[in-house]
């Protein structure tokens, strides 16, 4: 009997063996790999690259918003990021690493925590803060290099709403192009302000953008103005100036003005 109790036993572990050989045949695609030619790309957003691939039958990229491929295999750039290029043949596959690397390394990327807290914005940020008094707001000195920047976080009852970036009026073509290798482009308005998204479609967005000239207090300041883009869906007129959005105290009327000469 004991015999028969060890055989059974034997028998049930060569077959959980066996299983488990077979499942991870089904995990894999049993059917080799295909070799891509070249193996990984480097290249900037408006930027094109061929990959070979002998016997692929299709090409798929891991996140269009990075990059884009053909069924040729043709790669085109889209935006600062990284993804996977991947050929299929039905049986073997093939990966190829795409990096779109930027031109113009502007600014820092502000925090976009929407309806985070005044705290936890202060919390979680590097730059050097200006001490504001009776201010709705967060400003930070996100000067980079010689580029002059300040980032305003404004809040609505203590939940993050909109950011703000000031810079020279100088900068706006130079802000163009930062903008377009990391956003998607939607719209142009009637003057110089471009409306922008961080994905493909208003569906999958999060963050809204808008580029624009602000003038004030005889100064023109170049404006990239970011919002949820839950408020750019509920609102029609999502174009609102700095001075609508919060109340500009004397303290920080005299960082702009300083900042910006």
């Amino acid at each position: 009997m004991k015999k028969i109790k060890i055989w059974s036993m034997m028998m049930l572990v060569a077959m959980t063996q066996t299983m488990m050989v077979a499942c991870g045949g089904d995990d894999s695609d049993g059917g080799g790999s295909i070799s891509l030619t070249p193996s990984s790309v480097v290249m900037y957003y408006d930027g094109t690259q061929q990959l070979k691939a002998d016997g692929a039958t299709n090409w798929l990229s891991e996140d269009e918003f990075v990059a884009k491929v053909d069924q040729n295999g043709l790669v085109s750039g889209r935006h600062v990021g990284t993804t996977t290029i991947l050929a299929t043949n039905g049986n073997s596959k093939g990966t190829c690493e795409v990096t779109i690397k930027p031109k113009y390394s502007l600014v820092d990327t502000p925090l976009f925590k929407w309806g985070a807290s005044k705290s936890a914005i202060q919390s979680d940020e590097t730059h050097k803060i200006y001490e504001m008094s009776n201010l709705d707001a967060l400003v930070y000195d996100y000067t980079y290099g010689t580029t002059a920047c300040l980032v305003m976080y404004v809040f609505d009852n203590d939940k993050l709403k909109s950011v703000n970036a000031l810079l020279n009026k100088s900068m706006y073509a130079t802000a163009g192009y930062y903008l377009l290798e990391r956003y998607q482009p939607v719209g142009i308005g009637s003057g110089t302000d471009v409306y922008f998204i961080d994905a493909m479609t208003m569906e999958e967005a999060k963050t809204a953008g808008m580029l624009d000239y602000l003038d004030w207090k005889n100064t023109t300041m170049t404006s990239i103005f970011y919002t949820d883009i839950s408020i750019i869906k509920q609102s029609s007129a999502p174009k609102r100036s700095l001075l609508q959005r919060f109340k500009i105290t004397e303290d920080i009327e005299k960082v702009l003005l300083n900042k910006m000469d």
